[in-house]
């Protein structure tokens, strides 16, 4: 399964107010967000086992860690990045594919209609 595509990442930081970001995955394994942070992301083989790297290149240099699980058009797990001072930040992070906002949103039909 390819990742590739528009995703939405929301970010849960203890202490933090959750907030997302929108995040292009590409093929090749880049992802590119907007305000100079980019990363990687692999897929452990045909598993639902995710990882992913960003990484804060303008502004204060740091890198969050994030490991989860991929269902369909969603994942999410856990990261770890780190505050200017170095010490680590634990928190969760769930993501969706911004596909599923081109659903038609109607009353709920029968099977197939």
């Amino acid at each position: 399964m390819s990742l590739q595509g528009t995703w939405r990442i929301r970010h849960d930081w203890q202490g933090v107010k959750p907030y997302t970001v929108r995040a292009d995955f590409s093929a090749d394994g880049r992802i590119t967000i907007a305000g100079g942070y980019i990363g990687t992301w692999t897929q452990l083989g045909s598993s639902s086992q995710v990882s992913l790297a960003i990484a804060d290149c303008q502004g204060t240099p740091s890198i969050t860690s994030y490991n989860g699980n991929v269902v369909g058009q969603a994942m999410g797990g856990e990261m770890t990045g780190t505050k200017s001072s170095g010490a680590p930040v634990p928190g969760t992070w769930s993501a969706y594919n911004v596909l599923l906002l081109d659903a038609e949103e109607t009353d709920l039909r029968a099977p197939g209609e």
